[in-house]
């Protein structure tokens, strides 16, 4: 994991939040345009829950303003890892050592910050039928489901202590989101081929993009790597709406990445 927050390049200097927002809202008086942000993440990673939940409550502070559509691409943290469950604190111990008694208080204290409870307890295993499923939500029911299916995976690993890889948990997920089928996700697990190809290719195209560490948000033409304070994207989106050119350069914070603490 590498945390705290640096400019690479072509930073935003914006004036306040109450500022920025009354302009945007003078601006875009008359229609919202669609901002549309791609998400590389992994199902396991406890910072990419953090930043879907920064990234939403900025969009929150843009309801009426802007329209933002999230999709999300897949990455894995450790593709080698095996399907059948093992336990979760085991693993963190295998790979962290004792950094797990200063991590687990820090993301427990960052999870409550965003109202939620995180938990070490459970199995983990291999991400990549999540990362099928949730590449087909998109294509079968929209970015909407798709979004929702990230929160039910986020959720059922990080705060309620279930196994990522199981087809059990990966399909009560689906249950939960309106619009998706569970039959045709049940079919889509049974077949470890089904949208296999697929998925690879996304994985590859973030490997393209040069992500070493999740989340990575692609907003337009801005590369921001980490789980991001809500301000950050807000200035963004304030950035986007003022000027109406696409912003361009990268910002860095904490991310998750293969052989890292997180």
């Amino acid at each position: 994991m590498r945390s705290g927050l640096s400019i690479l390049k072509a930073p935003i200097r914006t004036p306040s939040l109450t500022q920025a927002h009354t302009r945007a809202l003078g601006i875009m008086a008359t229609q919202s345009p669609t901002l549309t942000i791609e998400v590389v993440s992994d199902t396991v990673c406890p910072w990419c829950y953090v930043g879907k939940k920064r990234l939403e409550q900025a969009i929150d502070l843009y309801k009426g303003r802007l329209n933002v559509e999230v999709h999300w691409l897949p990455f894995q943290l450790n593709p080698a890892s095996s399907k059948k469950g093992i336990n979760k604190l085991q693993m963190y111990r295998e790979k962290f050592g004792g950094q797990v008694d200063s991590i687990i208080p820090r993301m427990t204290q960052t999870f409550a910050e965003l109202g939620l409870k995180y938990s070490i307890g459970g199995d983990t295993g291999n991400t990549l039928d999540s990362h099928r499923v949730l590449r087909w939500a998109h294509e079968s029911a929209g970015w909407q489901a798709q979004n929702a299916l990230a929160e039910e995976l986020f959720s059922a690993y990080m705060c309620n202590e279930k196994c990522i890889s199981s087809h059990e948990v990966l399909l009560e997920a689906v249950s939960k989101v309106k619009g998706l089928d569970l039959e045709a996700a049940r079919a889509l697990l049974a077949d470890d081929n089904t949208g296999l190809a697929e998925t690879e290719k996304e994985l590859a195209r973030g490997r393209a993009m040069g992500v070493s560490g999740v989340p990575y948000f692609v907003i337009q033409q801005y590369k921001v790597s980490g789980a991001q304070p809500v301000e950050v994207f807000t200035k963004m989106f304030d950035e986007y709406l003022r000027t109406a050119v696409t912003p361009t350069g990268s910002v860095e914070g904490a991310v998750c990445a293969p052989g890292e603490k997180c």
